[in-house]
């Protein structure tokens, strides 16, 4: 998560729009939860997708829910729509295989000895014969986004009065989240 909030940052330097199921800090976005995301609505265009958690609600035990069959639609058609992807999951094989048949690079990420430095790891899905043969490797240091996001958010594939298809900005998002809370 807190590498792909770093891809976030980057990604909105560029001016692409991001649409997100974990909420973000410091840079807009629009909050879209995993069974809206997965719904592929229109305005979901030209822009970077960050989806925490995946296995969530695609997880490969429930490969013939209609959600993860949705997932794989979603998955196809991304490139049509000029959409970048990025998910996480703590297990890759937990998510439906479909969905890990889609992806295209893996990053693992390692901890090192010194807190928020971390070893990532690519691989090519398509080429990963062994685990231990990265195509690219590298240090990143997390510590300027672990406050960009809430490291103990839990994600809910569908949250709770939250109207069908609605897709919220960062601060309308931000509201909705402390009036469930309080």
């Amino acid at each position: 998560t807190c590498f792909m909030t770093f891809l976030d940052k980057k990604y909105h330097e560029e001016g692409r729009t991001i649409y997100s199921n974990y909420h973000l800090k410091n840079v807009p976005y629009k909050s879209m939860t995993l069974k809206e995301m997965a719904e592929l609505p229109d305005e979901l265009t030209n822009a970077v997708v960050l989806m925490d958690e995946l296995h969530v609600e695609v997880d490969s035990y429930d490969f013939m829910k209609s959600s993860s069959k949705a997932f794989y639609t979603f998955a196809t058609q991304l490139r049509k729509r000029k959409v970048s992807w990025y998910y996480t999951t703590q297990i890759f094989i937990q998510v439906a295989k479909r969905i890990r048949m889609q992806t295209d690079y893996l990053i693992t990420m390692e901890n090192t000895k010194k807190e928020h430095l971390f070893k990532a790891h690519i691989y090519d899905r398509r080429k990963v014969e062994n685990i231990n043969d990265p195509i690219n490797q590298f240090k990143f240091n997390g510590s300027d986004y672990f406050s960009e996001y809430d490291t103990d958010e839990v994600i809910l594939f569908e949250k709770e009065g939250e109207n069908k298809n609605a897709v919220q900005p960062q601060k309308e998002a931000e509201k909705t989240s402390k009036k469930k809370t309080q």
